[in-house]
């Protein structure tokens, strides 16, 4: 399913998006997705990663994880989840 939203900023969309973690994907604009990408770093940096849920890789607390290398996606703004 795909769906547009807008907001004040990229910032802000990404902010409120966060809450929904892996259930939705930003697809544009690719601000929102590197603000995102930023939030993950710096969750995880802060937190760590679980553990015990076999979801990805274990990052200890502290640690830097590299961002992901944007993917071109298509043009418009949207969401996909």
């Amino acid at each position: 399913m795909d769906i547009e939203i807008d907001g004040p900023s990229p910032e802000v969309l990404a902010a409120q998006l966060a809450g929904l973690g892996a259930r939705v994907e930003v697809l544009d604009p690719p601000e929102a997705r590197e603000r995102l990408a930023r939030l993950a770093i710096e969750l995880a940096t802060l937190y760590g990663t679980p553990t015990k849920t076999g979801n990805g890789p274990t990052i200890p607390a502290g640690t830097v994880p590299t961002p992901p290398s944007p993917e071109p996606r298509s043009a418009g703004s949207g969401t996909q989840g």
